[in-house]
């Protein structure tokens, strides 16, 4: 069916709302997407829907987002993903209210007004009217006449973003928050890496490697890890560490139990899926090659980890990377087969690495402890000297500083078509007053540098220094080096409740 549906933000400074056709077989998490669009939200903050009427009764109901940590997920809670619009919303005058933003609570009262059957010559969703400018994003709700648009004008917009954003036929939808060209780049695998991963599912490696024999490959002082997955089960696939900060990442995950890894890790995955588990562009990529891929588990898909990104399509650079890499593991694979032995580097202490030579590659079992060290030298002190010198001036109170950084758990998109990533919020808290001296949230830079900002601020604003901070182990880790620059106390612990408690972290 269609509904025609009337979403009116409840907003008392003027009239604002929408009338919207749209398909009733969509998600709820369909539904956000447009509401997102034809409002001009920027899907920067957490939403969700409350049912108050369906199939004609009343019927309170919460459909919300589908939790990103397992471990907080409440297995009662409607998803938006799974539950379909038409199964609550189906009869005239059943109703529901969309808030989104927590903070500034925009709520959007949804009322069905009509129902139609299904036409092929509808295009969905359509604006139908509209009426007055939403207020702009984090507006606290004040006005601003000079950001308003005239309603025609407005029509036309939120219409040319609907056909951008979906296909033009009923029940066939894409995301509308799918990267585009004036965002981040998206590349297309070409038809050499879709062939390299056909020939790399027939050679099977997973059943000859598992995943803790990590290999390296040293190309003229750039190094690159390697790790197969699937032996156990798993995802079939390559798990690619570039450089020396894929070291670090891959050194955290065999070595630490870091529960911030999903926010660090820099890596790129290379697996093979069922189609259902591709997106339409994954799928795109895919087909525009040409090449066929049958069966359960065979489609190869790409993904970019980035630290402080959420995962993202591979770009031209990534996509040379991982065609380089698919070769060597199809050659090691038949050396393999042929009698090579590939030994686990974190068990053993030495890992296997293919160095580059004069056309050809020598082989070599390199101790672990030589790659600890090359990142060790790579790594860049962040300390501005001046600057140090400046915090070294401040007098010294006696004071407590609780001190510390943590990752949001919802992703944040600033501009529509850009790569979203985890806002870092970092907090210090004086024992003494009781009160926060910073709260900051960061966009994707690297956490040493956020902390490090967020405590010169903190320490050159009071214009004191405190005689004792207290951090967590794994922020001293980011740390170590600025603070021993500083004459303070350091404590060290595992986790900081205070924050919790404050719901700052």
């Amino acid at each position: 069916m269609i509904l025609e549906l009337k979403v009116t933000l409840l907003y008392e400074e003027k009239p604002v709302w929408r009338r919207i056709r749209v398909d009733d077989r969509m998600s709820f998490l369909e539904l956000h997407e447009v509401l997102q669009v034809a409002f001009d939200w920027t899907n920067s903050h957490l939403h969700h829907f409350m049912i108050y009427q369906s199939n004609g009764l009343e019927n309170e109901r919460s459909i919300g987002m589908e939790d990103d940590d397992p471990l907080y997920e409440d297995p009662s809670k409607l998803k938006e993903k799974d539950e379909i619009v038409g199964d609550w919303l189906n009869r005239v005058n059943d109703h529901a209210v969309y808030i989104y933003d927590f903070g500034d609570d925009w709520a959007h009262e949804i009322v069905v007004e009509h129902i139609y059957d299904h036409d092929e010559s509808k295009v969905v969703p359509y604006c139908l009217e509209v009426m007055g400018t939403a207020p702009a994003e984090d507006s606290r709700g004040e006005v601003n006449d000079a950001g308003r648009i005239p309603n025609d004008e407005l029509l036309k917009e939120i219409n040319d973003l609907f056909s951008q954003g979906y296909h033009q036929t009923l029940g066939s939808y894409d995301s509308f928050f799918d990267p585009e060209t004036e965002g981040e780049e998206v590349m297309e695998p070409s038809y050499d890496l879709i062939q390299l991963m056909k020939d790399l599912h027939k050679a099977a490696p997973w059943e000859v490697l598992h995943s803790d024999q990590v290999f390296a490959i040293d190309q003229q002082g750039f190094m690159v890890f390697v790790s197969v997955m699937g032996a156990a089960g798993m995802e079939k696939g390559l798990a690619i560490y570039p450089s020396m900060e894929g070291w670090r990442t891959l050194s955290s995950l065999f070595r630490e139990d870091d529960e911030d890894y999903r926010y660090k890790q820099f890596a790129i995955t290379a697996t093979f899926n069922d189609r259902n588990d591709l997106d339409p562009i994954d799928y795109g990529l895919v087909k525009d090659t040409g090449i066929s891929f049958r069966g359960k588990g065979r489609w190869p898909m790409f993904r970019s980890y980035e630290p402080g990104y959420i995962p993202w399509y591979i770009n031209e650079h990534e996509e040379s990377l991982v065609t380089f890499v698919v070769r060597h593991v199809l050659d090691v694979t038949k050396r393999i087969r042929e009698g090579l032995e590939v030994i686990a580097p974190f068990e053993t202490g030495y890992m296997y690495t293919r160095v580059a030579g004069d056309g050809f590659y020598e082989e070599h079992g390199v101790e672990i402890t030589e790659f600890d060290r090359m990142l060790e030298e790579e790594q860049q002190s962040v300390e501005n000297e001046l600057l140090i010198k400046q915090l070294q001036s401040i007098p010294i109170v006696d004071d407590h500083i609780e001190f510390g950084g943590t990752y949001t758990r919802q992703p944040i998109v600033e501009k529509r078509g850009d790569r979203p990533f985890f806002g870092l919020i970092v907090a210090g808290y004086s024992k003494k007053s009781g009160l926060f001296l910073v709260n900051e949230t960061y966009g994707p830079i690297p956490k040493p540098l956020a902390l490090q900002d967020a405590f010169c601020k903190m320490v050159i604003e009071q214009n004191a220094m405190p005689a004792q901070v207290t951090v967590t182990h794994k922020d001293y880790e980011y740390l170590e080096r600025f603070f021993k620059a500083l004459p303070v106390k350091v404590r060290k612990v595992k986790e900081i409740g205070q924050f919790r408690m404050f719901g700052v972290l």
